[in-house]
């Protein structure tokens, strides 16, 4: 099933001070790497390959 969603990236200067920022080892946490870091706008829902294939086009 595929998530569709508006988002943007922050400029890459906003990426280096975050990269810098502590992740501390917390009990229901999982951080993620900073190439797939984003602001959602919208979430559009779920959908198979297909749907999100045709949303695409």
């Amino acid at each position: 099933m595929a998530r569709l969603f508006v988002a943007v990236w922050p400029p890459e200067e906003v990426g280096d001070v975050l990269a810098g920022l502590p992740r501390p080892d917390l009990p229901g946490v999982r951080w993620t790497a900073l190439e797939r870091l984003h602001v959602t706008v919208r979430f559009l829902g779920d959908c198979d390959e297909g749907g999100a294939a045709f949303a695409l086009h």
